[in-house]
């Protein structure tokens, strides 16, 4: 089964602009996720997916496969779509290139779970909440997690007035890790967006809208992403301290 991880990127983000390109440690934040994905064993093709010049060069300086998209696409996972309708793979993981912290190793332990499923469609990362103000901030995407281990809903706000410790285990934290069979992939981004997913600006939700099934993948590592330029500070901050991502940063740097 042949896996594919393309990166959507661009420039205009309404929350922070010029964001792929935000410098840490002497690389910029694209190019980060780029070579965190580059090191994992079982993805097959690591594409860029981006309508940005400036995105197209800095990529292909770096030696990396970029491809030039429309700038029309309303979600990374259309944009991610165009790129996928070109090419021969099995599965498609749309990486999010404000995730500059995410482990190579559970990259794979991923791809190795979905590798193995049969009725799968599609498959996010969360993980575990740490405390109360993750849970009530809106930049932070909340799942609801059923019995089955399937994705019920997503949201910007708590789902729930029960007390924080009481919720922790059915809310968890999306991470910017989604992966589709292909044919779904194809099928959900020719649909119009969806009540819930234009409410919430969350892409997943067309999936859960219109029935199909999304797959909770845990993932143990919380590392901050990038939503908002204050939290730039927070990834900077773990570079800097957390052995494990230093060693990560050298690999990357080389």
């Amino acid at each position: 089964m042949n896996v594919t991880a393309i990166i959507p990127a661009r420039m205009a983000s309404t929350r922070f602009p010029n964001k792929p390109l935000f410098n840490f440690m002497g690389l910029p934040m694209i190019e980060h996720v780029r070579r965190r994905v580059e090191l994992c064993n079982h993805v097959d093709r690591v594409i860029v997916a981006t309508c940005d010049e400036q995105i197209y060069e800095v990529v292909t300086e770096a030696g990396g496969e970029v491809v030039m998209t429309s700038d029309r696409h309303p979600t990374g996972s259309d944009r991610i779509a165009e790129v996928a309708r070109g090419i021969e793979t099995d599965i498609v993981i749309n990486v999010q290139g404000d995730e500059p912290l995410l482990l190579p190793d559970e990259i794979d332990h991923a791809v190795q779970f979905i590798r193995q499923s049969t009725i799968g469609e599609a498959w996010n990362a969360t993980v575990e909440i740490k405390d109360q103000s993750e849970l009530e901030s809106s930049a932070v995407v909340k799942a609801l997690v059923g019995a089955n281990n399937r994705i019920l809903s997503m949201s910007r706000r708590p789902f729930s007035i029960k007390p924080f410790i009481e919720s922790r285990e059915v809310f968890r934290k999306v991470l910017g890790f989604i992966a589709y069979r292909k044919a779904t992939l194809l099928k959900v981004t020719s649909l119009p967006l969806s009540p819930i997913e234009k409410l919430e600006s969350i892409e997943q939700m067309r999936l859960i809208e219109n029935g199909f099934a999304l797959e909770n993948l845990r993932f143990e590592s919380n590392y901050p992403g990038v939503n908002l330029p204050e939290e730039a500070d927070q990834v900077a901050h773990v570079f800097k301290t957390d052995k494990l991502q230093q060693r990560l940063l050298e690999l990357t740097l080389r």
